[in-house]
């Protein structure tokens, strides 16, 4: 079939991810980015499952993996410093945020010093470095997006824009990348590779990336539905973490009794890596090598 002209709008890692895989199968591919320079600070990229896997198929863990954070894992303390439980990295661990997101730099930075001053163990350093324009802060809230269709006409929506699933869950990276292999992946087995013939001509292209679209929102939606179920309906739950000597006592408590027996409470409440029931098609087209 003849090329496509494709525009990307976003050049994350799910946009680039799609540009990849498009460009795998011959296609003219534009990629638009509105943020002027690479931004460096935020939270570290988690990538898990499925998400893996494609990352395999692009031919880039080892590239990928010479890059990661040495994160050794996840440690409760109490005020003194004491440590009541420890998570390895090896295995899923969570991450919370807490930001208004229309408060400027200075309220946020005020916001998180009036919440947390006093609370002990490094808490004042912290504090008092969160003070100075380090130009690296960081702060932002906790977000999902659902919505009932992702295409429309040419257009499609994927990564945050179409299924933002929550830092709660650990699963942003790994549902962009998956998303994009799905998306380019059809378009390549209903429209072909840019060197393949296609009898019918621009009507049968125009089909073509229809039925592709629909059988992208079709395969992709159940993997997102799991990914996201219950989010809205627990978006109350870091509300719930306890506030008196008691409840905190007890949670560390029950935090170390599950480190001890190497039970991760913390992904297996919060972490959405299993998602079960679906695989990862293997699409012909895009085999590479």
């Amino acid at each position: 079939m003849p090329r496509l002209k494709v525009l990307i709008s976003g050049g994350g890692i799910t946009g680039n991810t799609l540009a990849f895989w498009l460009a795998e199968l011959g296609h003219d591919v534009t990629v638009v980015e509105w943020f002027p320079s690479l931004r460096a600070s935020g939270l570290q990229v988690d990538l898990r499952g499925h998400g893996i896997e494609v990352m395999r198929r692009m031919g880039l863990e080892a590239a990928v993996r010479s890059k990661s954070a040495p994160e050794t894992g996840l440690q409760v303390v109490d005020k003194s410093g004491r440590r009541w439980a420890y998570f390895p990295a090896t295995q899923p661990g969570g991450k919370g945020g807490l930001a208004n997101p229309k408060a400027d730099v200075g309220e946020k930075k005020a916001a998180l010093a009036e919440i947390f001053r006093g609370a002990g163990w490094q808490t004042e350093e912290i504090l008092k470095a969160l003070q100075e324009d380090v130009g690296d802060f960081y702060c932002e809230r906790l977000g999902i997006v659902k919505m009932e269709s992702w295409p429309r006409g040419r257009l499609a929506l994927l990564g945050d824009a179409a299924y933002c699933p929550s830092v709660k869950t650990g699963m942003g990276t790994t549902s962009g990348m998956v998303g994009a292999y799905i998306l380019a992946g059809e378009i390549g087995r209903h429209c072909g590779r840019s060197d393949t013939e296609v009898a019918g001509g621009e009507g049968d292209i125009t089909g073509g990336l229809a039925n592709a679209l629909k059988a992208y929102d079709d395969k992709f939606r159940p993997f997102m539905d799991q990914v996201q179920k219950g989010i809205l309906e627990d978006e109350g739950g870091l509300d719930m973490m306890p506030s008196s000597a008691f409840g905190i006592a007890l949670f560390n408590c029950i935090m170390g009794i599950a480190s001890f027996f190497k039970v991760d409470v913390i992904a297996k409440f919060n972490m959405r890596e299993n998602v079960k029931g679906w695989d990862l098609p293997d699409y012909e087209e895009m085999r590479r090598g």
